[in-house]
């Protein structure tokens, strides 16, 4: 059960960051997120 709760929450994560990254590749938002984004890795 628990690990079933992490998981879950592993899995919403990855999803985050992954809509993270997309929004980041937006073109119209080039000099904003994207630059942030290129720093923080």
């Amino acid at each position: 059960m628990c690990l079933m709760m992490i998981m879950l929450l592993n899995l919403s994560w990855l999803i985050w960051i992954i809509l993270r990254q997309m929004k980041t590749f937006n073109p119209h938002d080039k000099e904003g997120d994207y630059y942030h984004a290129g720093s923080n890795l």
